[in-house]
């Protein structure tokens, strides 16, 4: 009987994430992109290279991999209809109340202290760019 490999190299776990993440139609430039426009304000000087290289080695990280990795799956799930009961309609309706995204997200900005959860505070209100086209999408498709 073959053992579930559970265990990934930090390559391993950047190139699974970065799989994940285009499979939901979000790229590194898109999430750099982001990244980008929040760093630039207060460090003036920092390039666009250097904020991709950034996020290409957070992707890389264990604890962001299985955040990337569950929270797609969530996402895939509730499209599909799959959980059952109240769940699946609070999750679809991405209630406030009920913030899975804000959990993941609060979590990961986290790692990098009060500035990360200020910054994700701030993103998390505006929903700049593919942030704003992804949450779109989303309520075209659900008829909202």
């Amino acid at each position: 009987m073959r053992r579930a490999k559970v265990l990934y190299t930090r390559e391993e776990m950047y190139e699974l994430n970065v799989k994940k993440l285009e499979s939901r139609g979000v790229s590194i430039d898109d999430i750099a992109e982001i990244a980008y426009r929040q760093q630039s304000r207060f460090t003036p000087d920092v390039s666009m290279r250097e904020i991709v290289e950034s996020v290409q080695k957070i992707l890389s990280y264990r604890d962001i991999f299985h955040m990337v990795q569950l929270g797609c799956e969530i996402d895939r799930l509730v499209e599909e209809k799959a959980f059952q009961g109240p769940i699946q309609d609070i999750i679809l309706e991405d209630l406030g109340l009920f913030g899975v995204d804000e959990l993941f997200g609060l979590e990961i900005a986290g790692i990098f202290g009060t500035v990360g959860k200020t910054n994700y505070g701030e993103i998390d209100v505006n929903r700049p760019l593919k942030i704003r086209e992804l949450n779109e999408m989303r309520n075209i498709k659900r008829g909202t």
